[in-house]
């Protein structure tokens, strides 16, 4: 999906409404947090103002101080399963943190209209052998490890499945990944990742 931060606004601000979070929302907030490298816990996410992100559908995302904190460190680097620690109910110093900036800050809908985008499909390739292909084709659905470039794939978007000469477009119907965290694991590296999509084919 083509999602952006567009600022942020306060966990409790009942004039922007609340929006379901699916894999590509969170993968454009960790990317909008590291970015701008903010640094706020999952409880200053519920109880600070405008520490609450806002996407161009114009709604906000909320989370638990636990789910917040594991996005944040991902932002920082940090996979490892207990990753969150670090972040969901943390007293950071006044001179560590790092909050959104006044200029963000969104308060009541009309501060997000201008900033909402209706078209965001978003169209994605993946090149597959012959096997894949026809799995997608008679079965509706195909595996992958993660890659990078597709991190931002959800449900709703295209994805073209390149096989040598043949080619094919489906649209995404569900789309879910299995994260294998390990107790122990490098809490700089990135766990394992399969993702699964149902397809349907375009037209059908």
């Amino acid at each position: 999906m083509k999602y952006k931060v567009i600022g942020y606004t306060s966990y409790d601000n009942e004039e922007i409404k609340p929006e379901y979070c699916n894999y590509s929302a969170i993968e454009t907030i960790i990317e909008d947090l590291r970015v701008n490298d903010y640094l706020f816990s999952g409880e200053n996410h519920e109880y600070f103002s405008h520490c609450a992100p806002v996407l161009n559908d114009g709604k906000k995302r909320l989370f638990s101080p636990r789910s917040f904190g594991r996005l944040m460190a991902n932002a920082k680097g940090e996979y490892g399963y207990y990753g969150h620690c670090g972040y969901d109910f943390t007293i950071f110093e006044e001179n560590e943190l790092k909050l959104p900036e006044k200029e963000r800050w969104l308060d009541t809908k009309r501060d997000t209209e201008s900033l909402i985008e209706l078209d965001l499909q978003e169209e994605f390739t993946l090149v597959v052998d012959k096997d894949q292909l026809d799995k997608a084709r008679d079965e509706g659905t195909i595996s992958f490890p993660q890659r990078d470039e597709l991190r931002f794939m959800d449900k709703g978007d295209s994805l073209t499945l390149v096989c040598e000469d043949e080619k094919e477009v489906f649209l995404i119907e569900a789309y879910d990944k299995d994260d294998y965290y390990e107790d122990f694991c490098d809490p700089y590296s990135k766990p394992e990742t399969t993702v699964t999509v149902t397809l349907k084919r375009k037209g059908n």
